[in-house]
C-alpha cells in the first residue's frame, strides 16, 4: 500500500515537473527568439544572413509541440520517457538554432544550459548526464562538420565562408563541453539533495498525519468525555463520548461558552467560573462532581476532572475537562447501601415482626369472643369492629413487612411475563384504584419468558400501577412497554428483559428520587412505605434491578431489567 502511494507520488510529482517545463520552454522561446526577430529587425546588419521568417517558424513550431505535449501528457503514460523526448528534442533545437545563427560564430552556445538544467531538475543525475553528453556530441559534431566544411552556416550560402583556427575550434569545443558537464553535475547533485530532503519531508508529513490521526482515534474513542476551553472559557473541542453523555453533537458547542452547555457547574468572578485572582486562570475546583441534564431531559451525575491545557512553548493557552457519567455508578452505590441497611434492618424486625403477630393473633380472637359474648348495643360492636379492623391492618403490615424482610425464594416455574403483565392489567382496569380518567396503554413487543414465580411477579407489577394510578388522581395515561434488549448491550451477562411503566401523574421531587425504595419512606398520606421496598426486594432476588426517572408534573417512569430464558 504504501509502495503504491510512493509510486503515485512520483508520478504527480513527474507530471508537474512536465508542464512546468513546457510552460519554460514556451516562455522563453518566444522571449529569445522574439526578441532576436526585432533586434533583427531594427538592426539587420547583426543577423545579416538570418530572416527573421525563420525565427517566427521556430516560435510557431515550438508552440506546435508544445500542444502535442499536451495531449499526451493527458493520456498519464510513460511520463519518463515523455520528457526524455522534450528534453532531447530541445537539444536539437538549439543545434538548428546554433547552426542557422552562425555555427561556429553563433552566439546561441549557452542556449545548451537550458536542456541539461531541465533534465537534471527533471530526471535527476542520469538525466542531467545524458543531456549534457548529447549537447556535447551534438554541438562537438555540428563545429566539425563546419570545420572541415562539410557543412556550412546559413550565411556561408551568400558570402565566403569564415575560415577559423583549428585551436579555436578544439577550444570552444572543449570550454563548452566542460561548462556542460560541470552543469549536469551541479545541478544533478542540487536536485538530488532536494528529492532527498523532499522525500525526507514527506516521510515525515507521512509520519506527523499518521500521528494525528492516532491522536484522533484516541481522543474520539477514550471512554471519557473530554472537552478543551480556550483561555475565553469557549469549547474548542468535544469528542465522540462527549457527544454520546451530553446529547450536544459538537458542531451545536463549537465557541460557545462552557457555562452555557455545564451551567454553574464552575464558581468564581470571572464569567462561567474563572478563578477571581487569576486572569484566565485555572477553573476553582479540579476535581468535583455535579448534576446535569442531557438534551432529552434525563438527569445525569457526572464526575469532572481538569487540567491545564498547553501549546509547544508549555504556555497555558486554556483547559481540558475530562467527564464520565457517574449516574450508574451511583445507583450501585445506592443499591448497595440501601441492601446494607435493609440486611441490619431486617435481621432485627423479623424477629420482632413473629413476636408481634403472636399478641395481635390473640388480641384478635379474644375480640372476637367478647363480640360474641357481650351485650348488642351499636357503640360496643363498632368499637369492636374498629378494633378489629386495626389489628387486621396491623396484621396486613407486619406481613408486607416480613415479606420485605425475608422474600419467599423466587419458584423455577418457566413464565411467560407478557401473560402475567396482561393479566395484572385486565384486574387492575376493573379494579376501584384504576380511576375513570385513567387510560391504560401496553406495548408488549417481544415474547418474554423468566424462571420465577408468577405471584411474586404479579405483585411487583400490582404495586407499580397502584403507585402510578395514585399518582394521577386527575387522571392520566399509565403505559407500560415490554421489550428484548440486544445482547450487545450486556456482553457476556443472560438476555435481558426491558419493562417499562410510565405515567404522567404529579412526578417525585429530585431530593426524594433516591429514598422512594428505602423501607418506611413514603409521600403519601396513608401509605406504608414498603410497596416499593417490596418491588425492589422481588426483582433483587431474580437478579434484576429497577430504575426511575421523574420530574415533578411531568410523570414518573420505572424501568425494570429481568434476566430472561
Amino acid at each position: 500500500m504504501k509502495g503504491q502511494e510512493g509510486e503515485r507520488e512520483k508520478g504527480n510529482s513527474l507530471y508537474s515537473k512536465i508542464q512546468w517545463l513546457m510552460f519554460f520552454r514556451a516562455v522563453v522561446v518566444t522571449l529569445l527568439l522574439g526578441a532576436t526577430a526585432i533586434v533583427q529587425v531594427k538592426e539587420s546588419q547583426l543577423f545579416r544572413h538570418l530572416s527573421p521568417f525563420s525565427l517566427y517558424f521556430f516560435i510557431g513550431f515550438t508552440y506546435f509541440l508544445t500542444l502535442i505535449y499536451a495531449f499526451l501528457l493527458r493520456r498519464r503514460k510513460r511520463l519518463k520517457a515523455l520528457a526524455y523526448g522534450q528534453i532531447l528534442g530541445d537539444v536539437f533545437f538549439v543545434t538548428l538554432l546554433i547552426y542557422l545563427t552562425g555555427g561556429i560564430g553563433s552566439i546561441f552556445s549557452w542556449l545548451y544550459l537550458l536542456p541539461i538544467l531541465s533534465g537534471s531538475m527533471i530526471l535527476f543525475r542520469r538525466g542531467g548526464l545524458l543531456i549534457a553528453s548529447a549537447s556535447s556530441i551534438l554541438y562537438g559534431t555540428l563545429l566539425d562538420l563546419e570545420f572541415y566544411q562539410v557543412i556550412l552556416p546559413l550565411g556561408s550560402h551568400l558570402a565566403f565562408p569564415v575560415e577559423y583556427k583549428s585551436s579555436y575550434v578544439l577550444y570552444l569545443i572543449a570550454v563548452n563541453i566542460i561548462a556542460f558537464y560541470l552543469v549536469a553535475i551541479l545541478s544533478a547533485y542540487l536536485s538530488e539533495q532536494v528529492r532527498r530532503k523532499d522525500e525526507e519531508l514527506q516521510e515525515r508529513l507521512i509520519d506527523y498525519s499518521q500521528l494525528e490521526q492516532i491522536y484522533k482515534h484516541i481522543v474520539q474513542n477514550v471512554a471519557s468525555g473530554l472537552v478543551t476551553v480556550d483561555g475565553t472559557g469557549r469549547v474548542t473541542s468535544f469528542n465522540r463520548t462527549a457527544e454520546e453523555i451530553t446529547g450536544y453533537k459538537f458542531e451545536e458547542v463549537y465557541q460557545k461558552e462552557v457555562g452555557s452547555l455545564f451551567p454553574g457547574f464552575l464558581n468564581g468572578s470571572k464569567p462561567d467560573g474563572w478563578m477571581p485572582e487569576q486572569e484566565r486562570g485555572t477553573p476553582l475546583f479540579s476535581r468535583w462532581e455535579t448534576n446535569f441534564q442531557r438534551r432529552d431531559g434525563a438527569i445525569l451525575t457526572l464526575g469532572f476532572s481538569i487540567s491545564p491545557l498547553k501549546d509547544s512553548r508549555d504556555e497555558e493557552i486554556g483547559i481540558i475537562f475530562v467527564f464520565q457519567d457517574l449516574t450508574k455508578l451511583r445507583e450501585m452505590e445506592e443499591d448497595l447501601k440501601r441492601a446494607d441497611r435493609l440486611a441490619a434492618v431486617g435481621a432485627l424486625a423479623a424477629g420482632m415482626a413473629h413476636e408481634i403477630r403472636n399478641p395481635l393473633a390473640s388480641i384478635s380472637g379474644s375480640i372476637e369472643i367478647l363480640k360474641e359474648e357481650m351485650d348488642g348495643s351499636a357503640q360496643n360492636q363498632q368499637l369492636m369492629d374498629i378494633i378489629l379492623r386495626e389489628v387486621g391492618r396491623l396484621n396486613s403490615l407486619i406481613a408486607d413487612f416480613l415479606l420485605f424482610a425475608r422474600p419467599t425464594p423466587p419458584g423455577k416455574e418457566l413464565i411467560h411475563l407478557n401473560g402475567v403483565v396482561e393479566d395484572v392489567l385486565k384486574v387492575f382496569a376493573n379494579s376501584p384504584e384504576c380511576g375513570p380518567g385513567i387510560s391504560l396503554v401496553a406495548n408488549l413487543k417481544d415474547d418474554l419468558f423468566v424462571l420465577g414465580d408468577a405471584q411474586q411477579l404479579q405483585q411487583v407489577f400490582w404495586n407499580l400501577f397502584i403507585n402510578a394510578a395514585q399518582a394521577m388522581p386527575q387522571g392520566g395515561e399509565l403505559r407500560v412497554d415490554l421489550r428484548r434488549l440486544s445482547p450487545l448491550l450486556f456482553l457476556e451477562e443472560p438476555a435481558q428483559g426491558e419493562i417499562v411503566i410510565s405515567d404522567t401523574g404529579m412526578g417525585v421531587e429530585e431530593k426524594e428520587l433516591n429514598k422512594i425504595f428505602n423501607p418506611f419512606f413514603t409521600t403519601k398520606e396513608k401509605g406504608t412505605g414498603l410497596g416499593l421496598s417490596i418491588v425492589h426486594k422481588i426483582l433483587e432476588s431474580y437478579g434484576g434491578k429497577i430504575t426511575v426517572r421523574s420530574q415533578p408534573n411531568k410523570g414518573t417512569t420505572f424501568t425494570i431489567y429481568l434476566p430472561v430464558q
